[in-house]
């Protein structure tokens, strides 16, 4: 079995985000796909762990999804009670993990709005609040999820928020979305709620890293090694895995260690080699034959010109 990838070819950062509301995610389906990093719900408010969310953590990392985890924010919760909930489900970041996203929207309940109760001036240190003792405990900055209306409409003086990245929410077909003016620039984009995905039932959102493979690489904590030679990596594989022959538009050796390879094939060999091929480290142009033998436990490179 073979696949081949035009020499021309570059790889798409596409992304989605789910919640419980879309079910059970084949997330081998979706990295076969071309997605390159996905977000998860994981808490809401205090208390609300979303039931989807450890199954949705552990099976992006095994499909080689670079993943990420948000938290929704409840203004009338304790803040101290919604770092902890979150924490309890996201208590550490590594390889292949983004920052944590706090989610800054409308917060309904079956009267109105929570944020109509939290006067205005207290609302912006609230969300501070969030942002450092999560940042202090995981060791990363935060990303902000949130649109320009929300943030100009619901959140007097603002400006402190525009040192945490910004994922932006604005359903558009134009080529860039509208950003709350704190911002200049935008590093995710969820441009559609009505996106279809393999592995996904019905629809699920739709979003873009507005970056290279090297840098959502870098923002994940993913190491790039820049000692660049052919030849074989031994590595395990599961029992599931079978030989697979895999034709690549470039030469990359991956430190691979992973659990199906033929699954994991976006996070060891296409993204990697992407980053490095952003970076210039590699050539464009060579062809590479990448053999895996799951009876050996090798990863072997043969150059084709």
């Amino acid at each position: 079995m073979s696949s081949i990838i035009p020499a021309t070819s570059t790889l798409t950062l596409a992304g989605i985000d789910v919640s419980h509301h879309q079910g059970e995610v084949n997330w081998y389906a979706v990295a076969e796909a071309g997605i390159s990093f996905a977000f998860a719900k994981a808490t809401e408010g205090a208390t609300f762990v979303d039931p989807q969310f450890s199954r949705n953590w552990a099976s992006m990392k095994d499909a080689g999804i670079v993943r990420g985890a948000y938290h929704f924010f409840r203004p009338a919760k304790p803040v101290e009670s919604q770092v902890s909930n979150f924490l309890k489900a996201v208590n550490e970041l590594g390889d292949g993990d983004l920052p944590a996203v706090l989610d800054l929207e409308e917060a309904p309940t079956p009267h109105g709005d929570e944020w109509e109760d939290v006067p205005g001036q207290n609302r912006v240190p609230l969300v501070l609040t969030w942002l450092d003792a999560v940042a202090n405990r995981l060791g990363r900055k935060p990303i902000i999820y949130t649109r320009r209306g929300f943030i100009e409409l619901e959140l007097p003086e603002p400006a402190a928020l525009a040192q945490s990245p910004l994922w932006v929410a604005h359903y558009t077909a134009r080529a860039a979305p509208q950003l709350p003016s704190i911002w200049s620039n935008w590093t995710f984009w969820q441009y559609s709620e009505g996106g279809k995905v393999d592995g996904v039932e019905g629809h699920v959102d739709l979003n873009r890293f507005n970056g290279t493979a090297a840098e959502l690489s870098g923002l994940a904590g993913i190491k790039t090694y820049n000692n660049m030679k052919l030849g074989t990596r031994r590595f395990d594989l599961d029992s599931s895995a079978h030989s697979r022959r895999f034709i690549i538009s470039e030469g990359y050796d991956p430190k691979v260690g992973c659990r199906a390879l033929l699954h994991s094939i976006n996070a060891h060999i296409r993204r990697p080699l992407a980053a490095l091929l952003d970076s210039g480290q590699i050539p464009r142009g060579c062809r590479v034959e990448v053999v895996v033998d799951s009876s050996a436990g090798k990863l072997s490179f043969i150059r084709l010109g």
